[in-house]
């Protein structure tokens, strides 16, 4: 047992070690999102001044989160997907289903991928409204791809 995971070397470790760092930044993500969203209630019910960058940095969070939440989810397989015919084929039309889906699902995630690598490009000199580099936010898109 202990010669079969010398043998595998650290990539194994290094893995789960890159899962457990990609969780912790999305829950900090989905915990500031909320820290931001609920900042910019209390400042516009009590205060009655809504602050000025409350919903750029929302919507940059909610970016990336729904980017790189959707490659965990696929990484994970809980992502959503249509299994409603799968149930009712033989063994190997699932199989085939199921290699089609996957080749239909990286198409279209390579042609994300360079679509957002061109438009991470093409805004690289542009700020965002809070002044952020705006590339960084639309970086999500290759990222999560």
């Amino acid at each position: 047992m202990v010669e079969g995971a010398a043998r595998r070397g650290p990539w194994p470790r290094l893995v789960a070690v890159g899962k457990s760092v990609e969780d912790w930044i999305l829950a900090l993500f989905l915990v500031s999102l909320g820290g931001v969203l609920s900042a910019e209630v209390l400042m516009v019910n009590v205060f009655n001044r809504p602050l000025i960058w409350s919903s750029d940095i929302a919507t940059d969070l909610f970016y990336w989160l729904a980017f790189w939440g959707l490659a965990v989810a696929v990484r994970a397989r809980v992502h959503v997907a249509l299994f409603l015919f799968d149930a009712r084929l033989p063994r190997p039309a699932r199989q085939g289903v199921q290699v089609l889906r996957l080749l239909l699902m990286g198409l279209f995630l390579a042609l994300l991928a360079r679509s957002g690598i061109a438009y991470c490009w093409a805004t690289r000199t542009q700020p965002s409204g809070w002044g952020f580099p705006l590339w960084l936010v639309y970086a999500a898109v290759p990222a999560g791809s």
